[in-house]
């Protein structure tokens, strides 16, 4: 008897559970339609910001070569070698001459009071550590012999990868591998992911890779 009565009640839990189970699951069908969206989003967004980040260092990497051969004479320009700007290392190589153009162009400004020393100096200096940082990535690259997230380049490299230092130091990275990307050393594999331009197509996608070594280490 008790059981008879008990029975419209469990029957209305049951229905209750039952469509409260329904919204759930709807609710988790939503919830996985709206992750592929941002999921979506994201890779649009790190696609573009990739993009911008490329096409900024290239504009500084003009801005710097314009006003350095502004400082050097027609007669130091001559004299440099031939296949100059078609090697990403280059600047690094050329560091001795651009020295001596700056001493020249230094010279020249001590003739007038007041008068600052031409930047010469500072910019080779800074297009050779960026030389640095290529050689290093590419040899990270080569040697780990599988497709690295730039973040794990970042770690391998010695800089940081956390707070608004991380940040800086992960976008000069990417921007780093979109150069040598342009020069055809390094291939992104898919977005933000790189390898070595002779094995991008050997081998699954892993965007892992063995860490660097102090010699690495010592470019960051």
């Amino acid at each position: 008897m008790d059981e008879a009565a008990a029975a419209p009640g469990l029957r209305t839990a049951v229905d209750f559970y039952a469509r409260k189970a329904d919204r759930l699951r709807q609710r988790r069908r939503d919830l996985e339609v709206e992750m592929a969206s941002v999921q979506a989003e994201l890779d649009k967004t790190c696609t573009t910001c990739d993009q911008l980040a490329g096409a900024l260092d290239e504009i500084l990497s003009q801005t710097s070569d314009l006003g350095q051969e502004q400082d050097v004479g027609a007669g130091d320009a001559a004299e440099s070698p031939a296949g100059e700007g078609s090697d990403p290392y280059a600047p690094a190589a050329a560091e001795p001459e651009s020295e001596s153009a700056d001493e020249t162009a230094g010279d020249r400004q001590e003739s007038g009071p007041g008068r600052p020393r031409a930047s010469a100096a500072k910019k080779t200096a800074s297009k050779a550590k960026s030389g640095e940082v290529m050689q290093a990535i590419e040899q990270l690259l080569a040697t780990s012999g599988k497709p690295m997230h730039v973040t794990k380049i970042t770690e391998a490299l010695g800089r940081p990868t956390d707070g608004k230092a991380g940040t800086a130091a992960v976008e000069t990275i990417r921007a780093t591998c979109k150069r040598l990307v342009g020069h055809g050393r390094v291939a992104e594999v898919k977005t933000a992911v790189f390898a070595i331009a002779r094995l991008a197509e050997a081998g699954p996608t892993d965007e892992s890779g063995p860490m660097s070594d102090a010699g690495l280490k010592g470019a960051a």
